[in-house]
């Protein structure tokens, strides 16, 4: 449905697969679980790596973009927004988690990321409420989406 519906409409839409438990992040240690032993650093996929190959082989513009996500990658999506203005303009999140570093969320995760194959919120940020937790917090970072005049 959605090729049909933006198919010749000047619009293009890239939806990223993959990252099982990765909340989208660059992660500060391997994410061991699942059977896997990856080292997720999806922010910088997402930022650098996939926009500086949407621009040499389709002529996509790295900036004033729009990014949304679902869930954990709704998180993302508003964290992405935060740190990287330039690229996104436009953010939006569908059922994110956007209260990460507060109270019992990191609990949660955790549980979460254990129950989802075997991952460690740890190796991902850190200490549960640590820098790294509220860095990718969106409430935390409300006051950067609001001055980068994101929409």
């Amino acid at each position: 449905a959605a090729f049909e519906t933006f198919f010749e409409s000047g619009l293009s839409v890239v939806m990223p697969v993959g990252g099982m438990s990765s909340f989208y992040t660059n992660w500060q240690g391997p994410a061991v679980g699942n059977g896997t032993s990856y080292n997720y650093q999806w922010e910088t996929f997402l930022t650098s790596e996939l926009p500086a190959y949407l621009a040499a082989n389709k002529g996509i513009s790295p900036s004033g973009n729009a990014v949304v996500g679902l869930s954990m990658s709704g998180s993302a999506a508003l964290i992405l927004a935060a740190y990287h203005p330039g690229q996104f303009s436009y953010a939006g999140s569908l059922s994110g988690y956007l209260n990460l570093s507060e109270g019992l969320w990191p609990l949660l995760v955790g549980i979460a990321m254990r129950d989802a194959g075997g991952f460690s919120a740890t190796a991902m940020w850190g200490l549960g409420g640590g820098p790294a937790w509220q860095r990718n917090d969106p409430t935390v970072n409300v006051g950067r989406l609001v001055g980068n005049g994101t929409r």
